[in-house]
């Protein structure tokens, strides 16, 4: 079949007998726009098409765009096993400003209609949840990382060296330094310590050692537990 506009640009429709495909062809600039081959491939831009849909071109785009202001654009992926009707095992990449959700994002869902990963306009990006309006990364779950490094500076890996038990929290190797970077006691504090609502008790058991390294300074009015029942009161000390 063959068509001509007012212009004279003249199109053919129609089995291309070099080749057996059916063809949508410019005739006025000697190129097939469209062509689909006995497999059932359609072909843009192409006279091979070697999937389904085959787009090609020096400057290939394809573009889905939404005529309403507010709607967003959609791209459904079914595997299979599930039905064209059904959501089992889809997964949907969808683009939009969607009302009241914060701006254009870009959305990969899966068949239950839950976001997966969501990029905003801005560059926010949402894990398990829409991209927020005000953090980069926000992650609804769990994270683990091998690494992690802020500002260049690495603040983990591996793992912590902490051990968590319901509300208990612990660490058994090793020696722990606040202001020291050296601790040579199983708690090594360069500073001054202060317990609870301005208490000075201090409880000792099991032959555990307390020492005070503070040179000339004065230790003044504090108590001194040793066991369930004994006291020492020591006041106005000096070490």
């Amino acid at each position: 079949m063959k068509l001509q506009n007012t212009s004279g640009r003249i199109w053919q429709l129609g089995e291309s007998q070099a080749n057996g495909r059916f063809s949508i062809y410019d005739s006025t600039a000697s190129r097939e726009v469209i062509g689909i081959n006995s497999s059932g491939n359609v072909g843009i831009g192409t006279s091979n098409p070697n999937s389904i849909f085959d787009v090609a071109s020096s400057s290939a785009k394809f573009t889905l765009r939404s005529t309403a202001a507010t709607a967003s654009v959609s791209m459904v992926f079914q595997p299979a096993g599930g039905a064209s009707t059904s959501n089992q095992n889809a997964f949907t990449l969808r683009a939009g400003g969607l009302a009241g959700a914060g701006g254009e994002k870009f959305d990969i869902l899966n068949g239950a209609g839950t976001t997966l990963i969501s990029i905003a306009s801005t560059g926010n990006l949402g894990i398990g949840r829409a991209a927020s309006t005000s953090a980069k990364v926000d992650i609804n779950g769990r994270l683990n990382a091998t690494a992690i490094t802020i500002n260049g500076v690495n603040v983990g890996a591996g793992g912590s060296q902490w051990t968590t038990t319901g509300n208990d929290i612990y660490y058994t190797t090793g020696n722990i330094g606040i202001g020291t970077s050296v601790p040579v006691e199983k708690l090594n504090v360069n500073g001054n310590v202060s317990f609870g609502n301005g208490a000075r008790a201090i409880g000792l058991s099991g032959g555990t050692k307390l020492g005070f390294d503070r040179g000339s300074q004065y230790f003044t009015g504090f108590d001194l537990l040793v066991g369930a029942t004994s006291g020492l009161v020591v006041d106005a000390m000096v070490m």
